[in-house]
């Protein structure tokens, strides 16, 4: 059997486990290229960073537009200027996103080596166990390609708990002030850091007040001192940093997700419950309970605990967000940092357990076969791993394709349609921002601080665009629905969360409420199945909640139509028709009904002036070819009419969109 012990043949392991962990991503990276057939990233907000970094880089500003907008909207300026850096070295920002989170995320496997070396007493199989898991969970593979700050957040983590067991206080000092640069939940840590030193020097100490004094000297807590200078000096200049640009300590970014997203939470718990236990995790888990149980015990009875940080963080982190940001999406990306953390408690549950059998069965005390059954309990983890992450491995390009056909093909198409000086209101502003070269106003206040204290009222956002001089909206349809205009660019219909762009006019603007907009959407698709009693009465209700919704009424309209009540049909048509001239639906809805008054002439000029005003609107061309077949028959105007409507029909709807604006 080789001895593990060797520092060589420890380093040698250790080092091809980064090689293969880093190679494990750029495999998956390559996969989701050839995919969708380009890069991409799972996430908007991976260009709000680049935004920030390439207006550093090129006017020396840390603004969102060119040299203006100068605001604290990147939650991780280290990161950012990062970026900016590496925009020097090359202009593809995938590539530069990829390098950095990979990176990063390789970074963290070493540092979390070399606590496994500390932590299980150079047990190589738990060293290595770890580094394993840690690069073959799932979700941190997802994290490490997403053009996001998190795998640096996490090395930082990792490097500024090693160097506090390590009392390596200059070291410490910097990193903790980074940490703090890299996301404000640092905070948090080292809050984390502090009980940790609360309980070794006043709840431990008197336990060895008796000792020898050099073993009594390690739970002095006065050699922090000097890292809590430098520190407190890196994290007064971050302080500064963004009350200079936004008025206040922290990003405004903090307090404007606080803000939209701060209700809600009730069954935050249990999702995060989930989170940690579903899939690959049940059986980490629960060894992750052990620990937390031994732990607990231990504490009770005064003794040092290696792992306090760790449930600390991962408890304050879980309760931090339940308080302020209650929602569990993206993978958990803002749940992340403690996994590595899980996984180290993981593993000392698996230790624990060991040692358990150990006690209760004494055929297995002896080391050979004590190591044998903790290597494969070890193994069992990284094979529920593995398969984890092999299962999991599209889903970086689902996320990487949702995104390009939504944020990064309606970016592009502002760029080719709108004018150089359009500005262009949104509450997706990365990739939009950075494609588009349009100035943004954010409707959600990540980027436009002074939007903050709007959030919530539609009114107050129509006049804050106004103040900017919006000139065009890019939303998607499930967030805010612009009713009563019809949409410049369309994304494709078929797929959830469909993003429009509209033109911008404050007199006219009417945002439908988001509690509205689904009853619709819910009422028009019962419809679409036969649900008609159940559609109707949803659709009802949405009128009733939002009368001046032309989508409503029409829809409501329909469903009065599908049981009979024509005359109500018409008038609820009508008023859709009142609020939206141009809604095409209606307008072919208002022939269909003259066709049943035996008003064919009224209803083929209707058609016609469906045609002329708007010729790349499929439904027109078959409500002539069906005219032309029964009301008018005339079969070579009826197969004109069926091949443009099976034309355009076969085409996506950013193709039928009504004409476009020029530049």
């Amino acid at each position: 059997m080789p001895d593990t012990s060797s520092p060589i043949l420890q380093k040698s392991v250790v080092i091809a486990i980064l090689v293969a962990g880093a190679g494990i991503c750029m495999l998956i990276c390559w996969s989701a290229l050839q995919t969708n057939g380009t890069f991409g990233f799972p996430l908007d907000d991976s260009w709000i960073h680049l935004q920030f970094a390439r207006n550093l880089r090129d006017y020396g500003s840390f603004s969102y537009y060119q040299n203006e907008m100068a605001t604290s909207g990147s939650t991780s300026p280290l990161y950012t200027m990062l970026l900016a850096a590496g925009l020097f070295i090359t202009s593809n920002e995938f590539i530069l996103s990829y390098v950095l989170g990979v990176g990063f995320f390789t970074a963290g496997a070493f540092v979390l080596s070399r606590l496994g070396k500390e932590l299980f007493k150079e047990q190589l199989i738990l060293i290595i166990g770890g580094m394993l898991l840690y690069f073959l969970e799932p979700r941190l593979q997802w994290i490490a390609l997403s053009g996001m700050e998190t795998t640096l957040f996490m090395f930082l983590l990792l490097l500024v708990w090693y160097l506090y067991r390590r009392r390596s206080a200059r070291w410490l000092g910097v990193t903790a002030g980074l940490l703090l640069w890299a996301r404000p939940e640092a905070v948090i840590f080292f809050a984390v850091l502090a009980i940790d030193v609360f309980y070794k020097t006043k709840w431990v100490r008197h336990q060895h007040a008796k000792k020898a004094s050099a073993e009594a000297q390690q739970y002095d807590h006065r050699w922090l001192r000097p890292a809590i200078g430098i520190a407190g000096v890196i994290c007064l200049g971050y302080a500064v940093f963004n009350l200079v640009l936004s008025g206040s300590i922290l990003p405004n970014t903090y307090a404007a997700k606080i803000e939209y997203y701060g209700s809600g939470g009730v069954g935050f718990p249990r999702a995060v419950f989930d989170w940690l236990t579903a899939g690959h995790m049940p059986v980490l888990a629960a060894f992750a309970a052990i620990a937390i149980l031994n732990l607990l015990w231990n504490i009770v009875r005064r003794k040092p605990q290696d792992y306090l940080v760790p449930l600390l963080w991962s408890a304050a982190l879980f309760v931090a967000y339940w308080q302020k940001l209650p929602f569990l999406y993206q993978e958990g990306r803002y749940l992340m940092p403690i996994l590595p953390f899980i996984i180290l408690l993981g593993l000392r549950g698996v230790e624990i357990a060991v040692d358990l059998i150990q006690i209760v069965i004494t055929a297995v005390r002896k080391n050979a076969i004590n190591a044998t059954v903790l290597a494969l309990v070890v193994l069992a983890l990284v094979a529920q791993f593995g398969y984890g992450a092999w299962n999991n491995r599209g889903i970086c390009a689902e996320y990487c394709k949702y995104i390009t056909d939504r944020q990064v093909r309606t970016a592009l198409w502002i760029r080719d349609h709108l004018p150089t000086d359009a500005v262009i209101g949104t509450h997706d502003v990365g990739a939009i921002a950075y494609y588009s070269g349009r100035r943004i106003a954010d409707m959600v206040g990540l980027v436009s601080p002074d939007m903050i204290e709007n959030i919530g009222s539609f009114d107050r956002l129509v006049a804050f665009l106004g103040r900017n001089r919006v000139t065009h909206l890019a939303v998607l349809r499930n967030w805010f629905e612009v009713a009563n205009q019809n949409p410049l660019f369309t994304t494709d219909e078929k797929t959830p969360e469909i993003m429009q762009v509209f033109t911008f006019d404050p007199l006219r603007c009417h945002f439908t409420p988001q509690n509205v907009s689904e009853l619709v959407s819910r009422g028009a698709y019962h419809l679409s199945i036969g649900e008609v009693q159940t559609g109707g009465a949803m659709l009802e209700e949405a009128v009733r909640l939002d009368p001046r919704s032309a989508r409503a009424n029409f829809h409501f309209g329909v469903a009065l139509l599908s049981i009979g009540r024509n005359e109500e049909a018409e008038r609820a048509i009508r008023t859709a028709l009142g609020l939206q001239p141009d809604a095409w639906p209606a307008l072919l809805a208002l022939g269909h009904f003259a066709l049943k008054r035996g008003e064919v002439a009224s209803a083929f000029t209707l058609y016609k002036d469906v045609e002329r005003r708007n010729p790349a609107y499929a439904p027109v061309y078959q409500a002539l070819w069906q005219f032309y077949l029964t009301e008018k028959p005339d079969s070579a105007s009826a197969a004109y009419y069926r091949s443009r409507y099976e034309k355009l029909a076969g085409t996506t709807p950013s193709e039928t969109a009504t004409p476009k604006e020029g530049n």
